[in-house]
C-alpha cells in the first residue's frame, strides 16, 4: 500500500469561506497550493466549511513538493479554492499536522 504525506490544514479566515456551497461538502475536489514561483495541484474532500475550519490536503506530486519545500506544522501558505468555488478564491491556511497515510485520491491507491 502506497503511503504519502497528508497535510491537515486550518483556514485562517473562516468568514471568507461562508459562501461555500453545502452541496459541495464531502465531495472530492482539486485545489492549488500557491508558492512564489510554482503551483502544486492538491486533492481534498472539503467538509462543510461553515461548520469546520480544517481539512486534509493531499498534494499530488508530494515527493517533488517535499524535495523543494520544507513544510512543517505551524507554517502558513496560500491555497486557491477557485476550482471548488470561485467565490472563495485564494485563502491562507495553516498546517496543523502532517501524517503518513493512504492518498486521498482513490486512483493513487492502486
Amino acid at each position: 500500500m502506497k503511503l504519502k504525506n497528508i497535510y491537515t490544514v486550518r483556514l485562517i479566515n473562516v468568514e471568507a469561506v461562508s459562501a461555500f456551497s453545502k452541496e459541495k461538502a464531502g465531495k472530492p475536489t482539486w485545489l492549488c497550493v500557491l508558492q512564489k514561483d510554482v503551483q502544486w495541484s492538491a486533492y481534498a474532500v472539503l467538509p462543510d466549511l461553515t461548520e469546520v475550519d480544517r481539512f486534509d490536503l493531499d498534494i499530488i506530486f508530494d515527493d517533488d513538493f517535499r524535495s523543494t519545500n520544507s513544510l512543517n506544522a505551524g507554517d502558513v501558505f496560500d491555497i486557491d479554492f477557485s476550482i471548488a468555488d470561485k467565490r472563495i478564491g485564494i485563502q491562507k491556511v495553516e498546517v496543523i499536522g502532517i501524517r503518513k497515510d493512504r492518498p486521498l485520491n482513490h486512483l493513487e491507491n492502486r
